[in-house]
């Protein structure tokens, strides 16, 4: 009796292995299948969020400006609605140009000029080292204060930093050169930064 126990045990030992491989094998794959698919949903949920985010914010991508030159002279126009100055400038010390200035929607416009202060009667006061601090706005590290391009007006002499776009760059190559004695037209310049140096 004790050599047939004995000999049973093995056995039933394979007999509980084979039952929980039958009952809980199936419920370990379907976690581990589970697992995988949620791994995987959340790869997409990623994915569409990022393009999501890309095509909400396009203009993010597109700013990545190329500074150029640095343009001073006087506004003889300014245009609102195409958000743009028309900017005279001396080319040599004898001959002057105008260019057309288109202003980036996110250009940052400062001036040297202090901002005039009122007081509570109406009356100028000297703005106070804090007032002061504060005009600068979140740029304190830019010089001068913060303005806006309401504040461009004729008759200003302007810092104005020129800019371009490496999409730009590639049309401009696609363009025909011009014919041998023809002068080149004055294009359209960009600008994502100016600079209020004086009033008129």
């Amino acid at each position: 009796m004790g050599k047939m126990i004995h000999h049973l045990k093995p056995v039933a030992l394979i007999v509980c292995f084979g039952f929980l491989i039958t009952f809980c094998g199936p419920t370990f794959g379907q976690q581990t299948e589970g697992k995988n698919q949620t791994s995987k949903e959340k790869e997409l949920e990623n994915k569409d969020s990022a393009n999501t985010k890309a095509k909400e914010s396009p203009k993010t991508a597109a700013n990545h400006y190329i500074r150029q030159a640095i343009l001073t002279g006087k506004v003889t126009d300014v245009n609102d609605e195409k958000h743009c100055i028309v900017l005279e400038f001396a080319v040599t010390p004898k001959n002057k140009a105008q260019a057309t200035i288109i202003v980036t929607e996110d250009a940052k416009i400062r001036t040297r000029v202090i901002p005039t202060l009122f007081d509570d009667k109406g009356n100028l006061k000297k703005p106070t080292p804090k007032e002061l601090l504060e005009l600068k706005g979140k740029d304190k590290n830019l010089p001068g204060y913060e303005s806006e391009f309401a504040n461009l007006k004729r008759g200003q002499v302007l810092l104005v930093h020129q800019v371009t776009t490496k999409e730009k760059i590639l049309g401009d190559r696609q363009k025909p050169r011009p014919k041998p004695g023809e002068k080149p037209k004055m294009e359209d310049l960009l600008s994502s930064y100016i600079e209020i140096i004086s009033e008129n």
